[in-house]
C-alpha cells in the first residue's frame, strides 16, 4: 500500500468541492433567473426611461452573474461553448415570460442578456483570480439579486 503525504486528501477534497460548486452553482442562477421570470414585471408601472433602464440592468446584472459562473466550468480559451449555453438559457427565460402575465418576449431582452453574458464572460478570469470562486459566486448571486429587486420596487 502506497503512504500518502499527511493532508494530500485534504487538497483532493477540496478541488472536488470546487468542481462540485462550479458546476451547481450556474444551476441554482438559472433557478433565480427563471424564479424571476415567473414574477410579474415589477419594472412595468415605472416611467418611461426609468423602467427601461431598470429592465436592462436587471436582464444585464442576472446573465453578468450567469457568464461568471458559467466560466468557472470551462477553460479560459474555450468561450464559445458558455456563450452558446448563455443564449439558450435567454432565448428561455424570455420564452418562459412570454407566458407569465404581465410579462411579454423581447429581441431587446435578448440582446441585452447577451451582453450581460459575454461581460460576465470577460470578467470572470479576473474576478476568480483575484477572490475565493464560491465566496464571490454567492456574494455576487445575492447582491445583484437585492439591487434588482430593491432598484426597481423603490422607484415605484
Amino acid at each position: 500500500m502506497v503512504q500518502s503525504e499527511p493532508g494530500e486528501h485534504i487538497g483532493v477534497n477540496r478541488r472536488r468541492h470546487q468542481r462540485l460548486s462550479a458546476t451547481i452553482t450556474p444551476v441554482l442562477w438559472v433557478g433565480v433567473i427563471v424564479a424571476f421570470s415567473l414574477t410579474p414585471d415589477p419594472a412595468a408601472g415605472l416611467p418611461g426611461i426609468i423602467g427601461t433602464a431598470g429592465s436592462v440592468a436587471a436582464h444585464a446584472g442576472e446573465f453578468l452573474v450567469l457568464g461568471m459562473l458559467i466560466a468557472r466550468t470551462h477553460p479560459w480559451h474555450h468561450r464559445a461553448y458558455p456563450f452558446l449555453m448563455g443564449f439558450v438559457i435567454a432565448l428561455t427565460d424570455e420564452l418562459i415570460q412570454s407566458q407569465v402575465p404581465g410579462r411579454d418576449a423581447s429581441v431587446s431582452d435578448v440582446l441585452t442578456d447577451l451582453v450581460g453574458v459575454a461581460l460576465g464572460l470577460a470578467a470572470a478570469p479576473h474576478v476568480w483570480r483575484l477572490l475565493p470562486p464560491l465566496r464571490t459566486a454567492v456574494a455576487f448571486a445575492f447582491l445583484l439579486s437585492v439591487l434588482r429587486l430593491g432598484f426597481i420596487y423603490l422607484l415605484a
